[in-house]
């Protein structure tokens, strides 16, 4: 996100302006995803002992459809849901990161480049939730960060 920050505020030609809102673009549907994702999860973790595979499909593709999108294929949800459960959440987590460094790029790119120096740096030592707060950047699970990140896309 800070390239396409980078990209979008330095140079006038339409092409570079085009890939930096391609990323930007790109982050926004795994945002989506992300909600999709969430959706299926509560829906298997639900019914997943109660209901035939079959009425999991067809229930599942009616919740795909909610987003505007094609049929799913019919095993795919069920791996990253069922067995590895934080698979879309840390998507969702990098996602939610590199907006807020996106957006404090528009104004201070340096300050935003060292932020996510220091993210790189201290999430191995640190851990996520504390390389965050370190490197001034607020918690993805804080409605308020959400919120501010909607505002991005509102403009």
């Amino acid at each position: 996100m800070l390239l396409a920050s980078f990209l979008m505020n330095n140079y006038q030609d339409e092409a570079l302006k085009g890939v930096g809102e391609s990323l930007l673009n790109n982050l926004h549907l795994m945002i989506l995803g992300y909600c999709y994702a969430t959706e299926v999860e509560n829906y298997l973790f639900e019914n997943y002992y109660t209901k035939s595979v079959d009425e999991l499909y067809t229930d599942l593709n009616k919740i795909y459809a909610s987003y505007g999108t094609s049929k799913l294929r019919k095993d795919y949800w069920f791996g990253p849901t069922l067995i590895n459960t934080s698979y879309y959440s840390s998507y969702l987590t990098s996602a939610v990161e590199s907006l807020q460094l996106f957006e404090a790029a528009k104004t201070d790119f340096k300050a935003a480049k060292n932020k996510y120096i220091s993210l790189i740096s201290d999430t191995q030592n640190l851990g996520e939730v504390d390389s965050w707060k370190k490197s001034g950047l607020a918690s993805p699970f804080e409605a308020s960060t959400i919120e501010n990140i909607a505002k991005i896309f509102a403009k």
